[in-house]
């Protein structure tokens, strides 16, 4: 199975305006995927090097630690030849994912209560995954952290070179009542602390 896409998504970025399709687009995009065939918990994205690849935006998708396709954007020369638009592509040996053990399917029932969301802007050094950045928030925000999505990446002017800015949308959310802002405020700034402490990362102003 294997997948194109350039152009812009209705997903918003940090500025609230539609976003160009990037890496994470197609990311989450695999990632639903995977999710659909209840293997979501067994696949992992390492950092790679294809040929007619972006050297920075490539990466092998593993299941269960085997690789079974890729994801990158294509390399700045061959959108340059071909004329295009940044443009990302994906490829995925599907009768592998076929063969993966499935786990039964569990239904949860729809919240009864009001969810709340922040946003969090992290400056970090560029060498920091966003699957590892991803892990500690989940870690530091407890049970009431219902959600983590990553929803832009930005390098560029006002942040340094050596560094990147990646913003992520927390959901929080307790299944039998309302939560109270002095709760999420406490696992919000838990979250903010283990990420400065893990990744000196800083709040993006």
């Amino acid at each position: 199975m294997a997948g194109v896409l350039t152009g812009y998504t209705s997903e918003r970025n940090w500025e609230g305006e539609p976003a160009a399709a990037d890496f994470f687009t197609a990311k989450g995009i695999i990632e639903g995927f995977f999710d659909i065939f209840g293997a979501l918990e067994d696949v992992a994205f390492k950092p790679a090097k294809r040929k007619g690849l972006h050297p920075g935006r490539t990466a092998d998708i593993l299941l269960n630690d085997q690789v079974i396709g890729y994801l990158g954007q294509l390399h700045p020369s061959v959108q340059k030849e071909k004329d295009l638009n940044d443009t990302y592509v994906f490829e995925i040996a599907f009768e592998t994912l076929l063969k993966n053990d499935r786990p039964d399917t569990v239904y949860k029932s729809l919240p009864r209560f009001p969810s709340t969301t922040r946003d969090i802007a992290l400056v970090v050094n560029r060498d920091v995954l966003a699957a590892d950045l991803n892990d500690a928030i989940r870690e530091a925000g407890g049970p009431l952290l219902d959600s983590v999505q990553l929803f832009d990446v930005y390098e560029g002017s006002h942040v340094d070179k050596d560094k990147k800015s990646m913003a992520f949308s927390l959901k929080f959310l307790h299944p039998e009542r309302t939560l109270t802002d002095d709760e999420v405020n406490a696992a919000y700034e838990k979250v903010i602390k283990t990420c400065e402490k893990k990744f000196d990362a800083q709040l993006r102003g």
